[in-house]
């Protein structure tokens, strides 16, 4: 429901509600009762307004998106700032952002040479400290998590791995510690999603994704997260009714690969080929379709 992410990624902007009434020219009041859960207070017309001002993709405004975030932008990332005060920051949107957001992996950013003691290890006593946190989601949307305090952490290791895992205990999670030029561009508020997405590559880890599959009518379906059981599980039950049989070779071929890319099985040689068309044909003939051998070569493995 967009009520319920309204507030908390409008507080991450640090934007009151009087902000974003100025902003929409309506009422403060009609903002307050729409956070409140009135969801007729605000009109399809004055969302799409708003989507833009909160990073709200306007495709779930409409229904016609799952993820309330903004597309895949190759050019950029979606900033989440903490209130609070250091060690303390209120991570309440990125829990949104998690429960919302189809997240794939997470990335703790730990640094020890903001302290004005430059001895910071010896002040927490040994516990990591997290200076910045970006997550991932199935969109390759990246959001990037910081204090506004450019010199202040959000928190300890251990405890946002906590809140992590209570939303997603299926996501991916790697410690980095950023070099100088990293660490500059967080403070200065000039990172680029290239120079964290590298760190959301197979080769840090294995991803844990929901399967994503686009269906012939264009539309978009999720099934859950790993481990490959339980989407197939759940695959199986949307196969028994799809009558069409076309539709259920294109879904059996996105789960094949996606299998593969979960066992980090994917790889440019003719190995990885063999085990596609192996697979994809006994999924194929469990399913009573006929096909031919061209069905079964992929365009592509990568």
């Amino acid at each position: 429901m967009i009520e319920n992410i309204i507030r908390p990624l409008r507080e991450a902007k640090a934007l009151t509600q009087e902000d974003v009434a100025r902003a929409l020219g309506i009422d403060r009041s009609a903002i307050a009762h729409f956070e409140a859960g009135e969801e007729s207070a605000l009109s399809v017309e004055t969302l799409l307004k708003l989507a833009p001002l909160l990073d709200i993709n306007p495709d779930y405004v409409l229904n016609k998106a799952p993820n309330p975030f903004k597309p895949y932008d190759p050019s950029g990332i979606i900033v989440l700032f903490l209130k609070g005060k250091a060690f303390q920051a209120d991570i309440e949107p990125v829990r949104v952002v998690m429960e919302y957001g189809a997240i794939t992996g997470t990335l703790f950013l730990s640094s020890s040479r903001l302290s004005g003691t430059r001895r910071f290890k010896k002040v927490i006593g040994g516990r990591t400290a997290i200076y910045a946190l970006a997550l991932q989601d199935v969109d390759d949307n990246i959001y990037l998590a910081l204090h506004r305090d450019p010199d202040s952490f959000i928190g300890y290791l251990e405890d946002l791995s906590a809140a992590i895992r209570e939303k997603g205990p299926d996501v991916t999670a790697n410690t980095i510690s950023p070099d100088e030029r990293l660490l500059d561009s967080l403070r200065q508020r000039t990172v680029h999603r290239d120079d964290l997405a590298a760190f959301f590559d197979y080769k840090y880890s294995v991803p844990c994704p929901r399967l994503k599959v686009v269906l012939p009518d264009g539309t978009v379906r999720y099934f859950p997260k790993l481990p490959m059981p339980t989407i197939m599980r759940d695959v199986e039950r949307y196969l028994q009714h799809e009558p069409d049989a076309e539709a259920k070779k294109n879904l059996l071929r996105q789960i094949v690969l996606f299998g593969l890319k979960a066992e980090r099985k994917i790889v440019s040689s003719e190995e990885s080929r063999r085990e596609y068309e192996k697979r994809l044909e006994r999924a194929f003939k469990a399913h009573g379709l006929a096909y031919s051998p061209e069905e079964l070569r992929p365009l592509s493995l990568s």
